[in-house]
């Protein structure tokens, strides 16, 4: 029980510092849809990653895109077995692997706690929960916000970093724990760049 309370203070945290508004007070703002495919390479616990899922969420809907998530198939693991898992993956259908430790390879966006490239993005669970006990927070707080980051970067593509927000390329324990909308927000422009690409894509597909 203790930790399910730790899981509900985060959301509350984070919607409030969204003002507190829902998606459906924000109706007039542009929406679009992706779907998020999740393969728990990593074995992170899934109340975690449930947790994690409604954070990211909460700063994908703030920009306006509504995210699916559906689970993906581990190595070894059938696709047939996962009917919610994209069969095939680009800007709108992104896959996101919780993996082990890499090794840093030249060409790919790399940072502490994961790298996006294509449309997929691997996230090393086990950095981001050690960042997150350093910082005194829930890791699914942690976990949630570095999802939307990196899930960012395929909506966004190259060089997607900016000096505020949720595409900020250093955070510190500090702004972990603040989490105000300064460092949680896509900003402006990478809103419109993300509908914009979005649209393109529904476009070519309904031409």
């Amino acid at each position: 029980m203790k930790s399910l309370k730790l899981n509900t203070a985060v959301l509350l945290m984070i919607a409030t510092f969204f003002g507190g508004e829902t998606l459906e007070g924000k109706s007039k703002k542009q929406t679009d849809s992706i779907v998020v495919g999740i393969s728990n390479i990593a074995g992170a616990p899934e109340g975690i990653l449930e947790q994690a899922e409604k954070v990211a969420a909460t700063v994908l809907e703030d920009a306006g895109i509504i995210p699916t998530w559906a689970p993906c198939p581990k190595p070894g693991e059938k696709l047939a077995d996962f009917p919610s898992c994209p069969k095939s993956f680009g800007i709108n259908r992104i896959l996101v692997k919780m993996g082990h430790p890499f090794e840093r390879k030249d060409g790919l966006k790399e940072s502490n706690f994961g790298l996006a490239m294509g449309s997929q993005v691997i996230i090393i669970f086990a950095q981001v929960d050690q960042a997150a006990r350093q910082a005194q927070i829930h890791t699914a707080s942690a976990l949630g916000m570095i999802m939307a980051h990196e899930i960012g970067h395929i909506l966004l593509g190259e060089n997607s970093h900016s000096k505020t927000g949720i595409m900020r390329p250093q955070w510190s324990p500090k702004e972990f724990v603040q989490g105000s909308p300064a460092y949680c927000q896509f900003t402006s422009a990478q809103t419109g760049k993300i509908h914009m690409e979005l649209q393109k894509l529904v476009k070519g597909i309904e031409e």
